[in-house]
Formats: C-alpha cells, sequence, structure tokens
C-alpha cells in the first residue's frame, strides 16, 4: 500500500520539458544538468531534449587551424568591424546560414520539441543564450498551440532591456534572473497549476513584474551534484563531464569583463573541498569518466581549494585527467607556482587556460588585469616545462589600443611559440553590464572609433563598428597578430591533451 501510495503521489507532481539550448559537442551542460537534479530531488518529473541529438552542431573551442585559416581569419577581423557601409550586413546574412540561428538549426530543434509535446508536459524550461532568440521564437509557437507554459533563463539574463524583449515574446510566461535553484520547485509548481509567478523572487511575467534578480546563493554545498542522466552521452567523442568549484571569480575587476555580472557571477563563493571531491567520486561512478572539465572563471580563486584538488584528485578518481582555467593578478600566493603546476601535472591537469588579453602592458593595466607581462610569461613557461598543454586567450580591439600595442602581443606568442600549443583570439566586445560599457556609453566623445550600431538589439553584447579597422597601419599589424596566432594554432595538440580537445 506505501509504494502505491508514492506511486499515486509521483503521478500528481509537475512534468517538466527541460530544454538545452547550450548544448556544446564534446560534454553535457552543467547548469542543465543542475537544475534537473534540483527537479528530481523535488519530485519533478524531468525529460531532456538537445538539439545535439537532432544534429544541430554545438561550439567545439579551438580547432587546429586549416593551412587556408589565416586569410580567412583576416577577412573575418575586417568584416566584423569595419565601417564601410553594408559589409556587415552582408556578414549577418551570411552567418544566417549556419550555427545555431540557421533555418535549418530552427527546422531541426522545431520538429525535435513538436515530438516531444506529443507526450505534453506541464511546462516547458529553456535554458538559453541570447543567440538562441530565433529558435525561441519557433518553439513558443508550438507551445502556444499546445496551452503550455514556458518560462525561460539563462546567464545573460540580468540586463532589464534585453529581459524586456525576450518578455514581449508571444508565448513567454516568465523570465528568470539570478540563481533559480532555491525556487525552481516552487516556480514549476506554480506555472503548472497556472498561478501567478510574479511573486517568485527573480521571475518576472509579461506586464506585471517590475525587473528584479534573485539573490546570490549562499552555501553552494546545499546543492545536489548536477543529473546528466538523459544527456545524448552516446553522441560526444569523449565522455566528458563538466565541473563548477565556486561561483563568480576571485578577482572580478577586468574593466573588459561582464561574467561577474551574469546570472551566478555575482560574488564569490565557494564549495567545500569535501564537496567537489564527492561529486567527482560520483559523476566518476555514474557515467564511466575519467575527463573533467571545470568551467569555473577561475579555478584558483579559491588557492586552498585549488591545492586541496591538487592533493586528492588521483586518490578520488585515479587515472582523472582535466583541464581548467586560473587567473594570474592580484597580491600574494596564487598557487601557481613551478612546484604547484607539477603537483597539477601529476594530479591529472593536462591542459590550462589563463588570459593573457595583450602582450602590451600599458593596455593591461587599462584592463585592470593586476598582472605583468612578465608574470604571464613566467607562467607560460613554468606550465610547458610541467608538461602541461597551455591554452591562452587574447583579443584585439580594447579601446585605446594601436599597431604598437598589436605588435607587443605578436612578440609576446613569438618569444612563447613552443610553450603555447592554442591562441584562442578574439574581437574586443562591448559587454553589457561591464565597466568599459558604461564608459563608452557615459562618454562617447572619448572613443571615437568605436560606434555602437543604432537600434542594436540588446543581448551579451552591443554590435559595434571600429574605425581602426579601416586604417592600413592597424589592420596590418593585426595582420601579423594573426599570422603568429595561425603558426601555433596550426600545430597537432600535444598527445597527453588530446582527449579533452575541444573541450577548452
Amino acid at each position: 500500500m506505501e509504494r502505491e501510495r508514492r506511486a499515486d503521489e509521483s503521478s500528481n507532481r509537475p512534468r517538466v520539458l527541460l530544454v538545452d539550448l547550450n548544448n556544446h559537442a564534446r560534454y553535457p551542460t552543467l547548469a542543465v544538468g543542475q537544475m534537473a537534479a534540483v527537479l528530481r530531488a523535488g519530485e519533478v518529473r524531468v525529460r531532456l531534449v538537445s538539439p545535439l541529438a537532432v544534429g544541430v552542431r554545438g561550439a567545439v573551442r579551438d580547432r587546429r587551424a586549416r593551412p587556408w585559416g589565416l586569410l580567412d581569419e583576416r577577412l573575418r577581423w575586417w568584416t566584423a568591424k569595419t565601417a564601410v557601409p553594408g559589409v556587415q550586413g552582408l556578414r549577418k546574412r551570411l552567418a544566417t546560414r549556419r550555427g545555431p540561428s540557421s533555418a535549418e538549426a530552427i527546422e531541426r530543434s522545431v520538429r525535435q520539441l513538436r515530438a516531444a509535446l506529443l507526450d505534453p508536459p506541464d511546462v516547458v524550461l529553456l535554458s538559453v543564450y541570447f543567440l538562441y532568440a530565433d529558435v525561441v521564437r519557433a518553439l513558443l509557437v508550438l507551445c502556444v498551440e499546445a496551452g503550455i507554459p514556458v518560462l525561460a533563463g539563462g546567464p545573460g539574463f540580468t540586463d532589464p532591456e534585453a529581459v524586456g524583449e525576450w518578455l514581449a515574446m508571444e508565448g513567454m510566461s516568465g523570465v528568470f534572473a539570478g540563481e533559480c535553484e532555491p525556487v525552481l520547485v516552487h516556480l514549476v509548481e506554480l506555472a503548472a497549476k497556472g498561478e501567478d509567478l510574479s511573486g517568485v523572487p527573480g521571475c518576472m511575467t509579461p506586464g506585471r513584474s517590475a525587473f528584479q534578480v534573485a539573490r546570490p546563493l549562499g552555501d553552494l554545498d546545499q546543492l545536489p551534484y548536477p543529473d546528466y542522466d538523459g544527456f545524448p552521452w552516446e553522441l560526444y567523442p569523449t565522455r566528458v563531464v563538466t565541473m563548477l568549484t565556486g561561483r563568480g571569480c576571485g578577482w572580478g575587476v577586468c574593466t573588459f569583463c561582464s561574467d561577474v555580472l551574469t546570472s551566478n557571477g555575482r560574488t564569490f563563493r565557494t564549495r567545500s573541498l569535501e564537496h567537489v571531491l564527492g561529486e567527482l567520486a560520483h559523476q566518476s561512478e555514474r557515467h564511466g569518466v575519467r575527463l573533467f572539465h571545470f568551467s569555473d572563471l577561475k579555478l584558483n580563486s579559491n588557492v586552498e581549494l585549488w591545492r586541496g584538488l591538487l592533493q586528492h584528485f588521483q586518490a578520488t578518481v585515479p587515472g582523472a585527467q582535466w583541464t581548467c582555467s586560473v587567473h594570474l593578478g592580484g597580491q600574494g600566493d596564487q598557487g601557481l607556482s613551478f612546484e604547484d603546476l607539477k603537483q597539477a601535472r601529476e594530479a591529472g591537469l593536462v591542459r590550462i587556460t589563463t588570459g593573457v588579453e595583450s602582450g602590451s602592458q600599458e593596455l593591461l593595466n587599462r584592463m585592470a588585469k593586476g598582472v605583468r607581462v612578465s608574470e604571464l610569461s613566467r607562467f607560460v613557461s613554468d606550465a610547458r616545462r610541467a608538461d602541461i598543454s597551455v591554452r591562452v586567450t587574447m583579443f584585439t580591439g580594447y579601446p585605446g589600443e594601436g599597431s604598437s600595442d598589436l605588435d607587443a602581443s605578436t612578440r609576446f606568442l613569438a618569444q612563447h611559440s613552443e610553450d603555447l600549443d592554442r591562441v584562442h583570439l578574439s574581437r574586443f566586445s562591448i559587454q553589457v553590464g561591464a565597466p568599459i560599457t558604461h564608459r563608452i556609453q557615459g562618454t562617447p566623445e572619448a572613443y571615437p572609433d568605436l560606434a555602437v550600431q543604432a537600434g542594436a538589439s540588446r543581448g551579451e553584447s552591443l554590435p559595434h563598428t571600429d574605425a581602426r579597422m579601416d586604417r592600413w597601419r592597424y589592420r596590418r599589424a593585426i595582420g601579423r597578430l594573426l599570422g603568429e596566432v595561425h603558426r601555433i594554432n596550426r600545430r597537432p595538440l600535444r598527445a597527453t591533451a588530446r582527449a579533452l580537445e575541444g573541450a577548452m
């Protein structure tokens, strides 16, 4: 009788269709796994759909450069930011033919969701980035036809104007901003009953709620381990689990960065070492995994936890390999000495990323990176000596950057060509909420080269043109930098790190 009673109670619990639109080609999405775990712990019945399962490819990071890739990259750099009329419009039209917002990708995603709605859930949850807006609009049409409430959320939903645009989409029941775990089960219960959601902290509904962001979660150890059951494991080239030891960034002052303003980036909080090690053991046993990717903004933000991982990783998951990002800069011990890096390699760390951003000390100071170029040089050399595959990130186009700054970046890469396995070079993005964005918007006359496009839809970043890209000397300096990046990225990744190629 007790078993029958529990089965009957379970049948009355809400049914949720969790739509993962943040799919990667290499591993399941952590945020979606975290929501699935919270919902299942609350006895909510969860089904998961991922566009990866119907051939919508996710992002593979830093592939080996193609022989002809340098010409392509130079063209991309110019067309992305040039102020020449009509060029960016043509670029956008070409971009819509591929990627997650292409007509083919939308059609496949809609087809998948239509099939999933044949067994209608009580609520549809969408975990999204703003770039998937066209896909979401198409999916909302199906949910409106079926009379199913839809809730959306994601890391970037902390900008009032962007949230307003999403609330205006027909069929959107609510948009959540902030960390949803403490209220997720309650939110789903209300939505399944058709009740008002506007009283739930962090949830905004069309025409009924002022903008609000849920408070950051304090004790991360209270969260259940992410649940990756139901993900299309058979489609991943390798079995990788993504981990998170903390939320936010222990540095958090870089002027170009908006990560610390996103839903789980505000304020730095960390899990206990015991909780992290417990999850490593759990995920390894549950999914037969020995490969891990740490998605912390900076894994060494908590140096004590970082060193605890180095000490206990192999005892927890023998034979494990992993990759992570770290930050150099600030005062005091950062846990990144040569001895630390040797211990990290012994603990299974095979790939490491750090943000170099620029080889120009003047630009690094303007960015508030808090690091000397000499420190970055020492780190990449030490990591290489410790037999760790090194990946660095850099970008062009920061306000005030000139050809001499670009040449400094080129020299840095040339100096460390043998130390680096991959360089991820990107273009400066005017990130919504970042300190430099406030300056550009507040005093545009101080940044005459940068022009935010009028009427640009708000999202994670504001589209803009950069007049420097139409100056021969600046564009030639970028060409030299792209050439050095291409030479490094043409090499095959070292054998010890290939299992995690594409994960970072």
